[in-house]
């Protein structure tokens, strides 16, 4: 789970004058004065969204549905993301918000590439915040789709948000190797110091949500099944531990929660792996 970039300060401001110059139609009557008249209200509550992002306080977010300010009906409103941002004039902020991720890697599963935009606030529950750009996060298909609409009220239970949420402050990944004929690797949270233990909880939970065990697996035994070869041609146990130290090393400078950087320290600390359990991993 990685941070990314905010969104630019002014990107509200650029993608309301587009909406202003959307043309009425038979199916919304009067929609441009309407976008007009609300304005204030979408300025509003753009502001109070990155204020309490800002203060990890979005769970406490209320729901501004149907508020009396508000001239757009929640379907127009969903009208406005889907054929006028994911396509028609606001495109380009759709496309700006999309590329904000690094080396354009999905931020919750830090493997996949970016693909679509997830509604942090589910837009089902928090339609009025369905055109806001800070809720709007680039992200991996399978991700978005195993989110969905989840979103809790509870501090320790939060999504990770990529653009106000940073959990690289302390390692948090691990992984053991399960020894035998049929030898597999398991990934895990843990942190070892009490003052996060409220963050623990946070990504054990985005952990779940987003399986990224069962990921990190399928992952790690392709990574496996390629060194293998090259195992076999040392075929020295300390000579092999060395190796498989000098990758940790290299990942964890990296980056300390890579599945790489847990998968290389499992091994590495492993005897059976380094005495020849290594074989037992089958090349894909």
């Amino acid at each position: 789970m990685k941070s990314v970039k905010k969104p630019r300060n002014d990107i509200f401001d650029d993608l309301y004058e587009e909406f202003k110059l959307i043309r009425d139609d038979k199916r919304s009557f009067n929609r441009k004065y309407r976008i007009e008249e609300s304005e204030c209200f979408f300025r509003a509550i753009n502001k109070i969204y990155r204020l309490y992002g800002y203060l990890s306080i979005l769970y406490m977010i209320e729901n501004h549905d149907e508020f009396p300010t508000c001239k757009i009906m929640n379907k127009e409103i969903i009208d406005l993301y889907e054929n006028h941002i994911v396509r028609g004039r606001g495109r380009n902020i759709y496309d700006e918000l999309k590329s904000l991720p690094d080396i354009d890697l999905c931020p919750f599963c830090n493997n996949r590439p970016v693909a679509t935009l997830d509604h942090y606030l589910p837009k089902s529950n928090y339609t009025t915040y369905a055109i806001i750009p800070n809720n709007l996060v680039g992200c991996c298909e399978a991700c978005n789709t195993v989110k969905g609409n989840q979103f809790s009220n509870k501090a320790d239970e939060q999504l990770f948000h990529p653009y106000y949420d940073d959990f690289d402050a302390v390692r948090w990944l691990y992984a053991t190797v399960k020894e035998g004929d049929a030898p597999s690797i398991n990934f895990f949270v843990k942190i070892n110091d009490s003052l996060y233990v409220d963050l623990e909880k946070r990504v054990i939970k985005n952990f779940e949500v987003f399986n990224l065990n069962k990921l990190y697996c399928i992952l790690s035994a392709q990574e496996l099944s390629g060194i293998v070869g090259q195992l076999k041609r040392i075929n020295e146990r300390n000579k092999i531990k060395r190796l498989l130290w000098d990758r940790y090393d290299s990942e964890r400078q990296n980056d300390m929660n890579h599945w790489k950087t847990a998968l290389y320290e499992a091994l590495y600390k492993n005897d059976w792996y380094c005495s020849g359990g290594y074989m037992k991993f089958k090349r894909i």
